[in-house]
């Protein structure tokens, strides 16, 4: 058995923090991470950098790393047109779109309701050539600060909306980091109503330390790809109280533990996590 991690360190890990990185010291991370063995990694957004000052150079950054690297699957936030082109300009393959299951969320985070959201994605979609790797992130999956629990019938018919899109994958995140399995196995459960399972996808944040508990569930029911941060990086500046994404590492040594296949170098891993953590200090 195999999964494929996304390493979201780069851009969801960092988002967050406090202390702006240069673009050499991005540079320097990435490059780490891929001598770890990562294959697949979120190397910036393509949003407005007054939102998020930490994703200023995303296009300066996604340049060099897609000349320099160009056998590695970058990916990118794309939140309307304007980001698409850049991603288009800068070479990236992959790209992250955005929607929510809660509309004050949704407000917050891109400006414009559940509904606004997916008509830009659709136009995304439109203008994105048919060979570029679409993701759709599909955030407060589980709950919200704002709305409390998702039921079952906001979440269906969220899939319901999305079910006709041209898209290669459906990522159910956990953006507060309350799912706990249960809910993981029900989410999954209606997910593949809609999409295959193999186009389902899943981002954990752990604050309450829930997260492999999630991962190890959504492993039972053949969910194989999996989104994490080095170092358990991560928080969202939109969703107060929210913690860092699960950590690669921590993922990684399960996975060697359980005979999960992963490519990735857990001594390189290590390493690179103490590199980037140095660097934040």
């Amino acid at each position: 058995m195999k999964i494929r991690i996304l390493e979201v360190g780069p851009r969801d890990g960092l988002q967050n923090e406090k202390k702006i990185l240069s673009t050499e010291e991005k540079y320097d991370f990435v490059v780490r991470l891929i001598k770890s063995g990562l294959q697949h990694i979120e190397v910036g957004a393509f949003v407005n950098p007054k939102a998020i000052p930490q994703m200023a150079d995303s296009i300066e950054l996604s340049k060099a790393l897609v000349k320099d690297f160009p056998q590695i699957n970058f990916y990118s936030l794309v939140p309307n047109l304007r980001g698409l082109e850049a991603a288009m300009n800068c070479g990236i393959k992959n790209i992250g779109l955005l929607s929510s299951c809660c509309e004050s969320f949704c407000e917050k985070n891109l400006g414009t309701d559940i509904n606004g959201s997916l008509s830009r994605i659709a136009e995304i979609i439109e203008q994105s050539p048919k060979e570029m790797f679409k993701r759709l992130y599909l955030s407060m999956s589980f709950h919200s600060p704002f709305s409390g629990f998702i039921s079952n019938e906001s979440y269906n018919n969220i899939l319901e909306k999305i079910a006709h899109l041209d898209i290669n994958e459906i990522v159910i995140s956990d953006t507060t980091g309350k799912a706990e399995p249960a809910l993981v196995n029900n989410r999954i459960f209606l997910s593949q109503k809609f999409f295959s399972t193999p186009r389902i996808a899943c981002h954990f944040h752990d604050t309450y330390e829930n997260a492999m508990d999630n991962i190890k569930e959504a492993i039972k029911l053949r969910v194989h790809n999996f989104d994490s941060s080095i170092a358990g990086l991560g928080g969202c500046p939109y969703s107060p109280g929210a913690k860092g994404n699960v950590s690669t590492n921590t993922l990684v040594d399960y996975c060697q533990q359980n005979g999960i296949e992963t490519d990735i170098n857990e001594n390189e891993l290590n390493k690179t996590a103490n590199f980037i953590k140095g660097l934040l200090e």
